[in-house]
């Protein structure tokens, strides 16, 4: 309903600095750490379970063993149907993950700490919310600026 309300205002304003600031809170308002969180590693879901494993159980030839004997069942030329292709990708994704040491101990501390991941990584920069506050401020001010200049410039043109 939000965007819905901003989408038709652009509509019905048209004006270069009302686009622009369209376009600032889509992607403020956007870009979420849910979404972005469901992009890294296997999701929503947790690889070992993919993979039928439990964390405190898995080693290299476990994990690699039960890769293989899912493999047999899910793979696409063993297996002809459409679940059969989105479950080959999900264990392919979590065998990936699980069997690269370095990629194994990054999930480890995604699951071990997942507010660190929220940010974009665990080495994100944390900023001041007085400065992001700011700076949204000194942009919004900057657009409007712009788009009453151009409001003004148009008036003037035509009378």
């Amino acid at each position: 309903g939000f965007f819905y309300f901003f989408f038709f205002l652009f509509v019905r304003m048209r004006s270069p600095g009302f686009v622009c600031l369209f376009l600032v809170l889509l992607l403020v308002l956007g870009v979420s750490a849910d979404s972005y969180m469901d992009t890294l590693f296997c999701g929503k879901e947790n690889c070992y379970k993919v993979l039928g494993l439990k964390r405190d159980d898995a080693n290299a030839a476990q994990i690699k063993k039960n890769y293989r004997n899912l493999s047999l069942e899910w793979h696409p030329d063993r297996n002809q149907s459409e679940q059969a292709k989105k479950e080959w990708l999900r264990l392919s994704n979590a065998y990936e993950i699980l069997s690269n040491e370095t990629r194994r101990e990054e999930y480890h501390d995604f699951l071990d700490h997942p507010e660190n991941w929220a940010r974009g990584g665990v080495y994100a920069a944390q900023a001041e919310v007085g400065v992001v506050i700011l700076g949204l401020l000194s942009v919004a001010t900057a657009l409007h600026y712009l788009n009453m200049r151009l409001n003004h410039n148009r008036f003037v043109v035509r009378y």
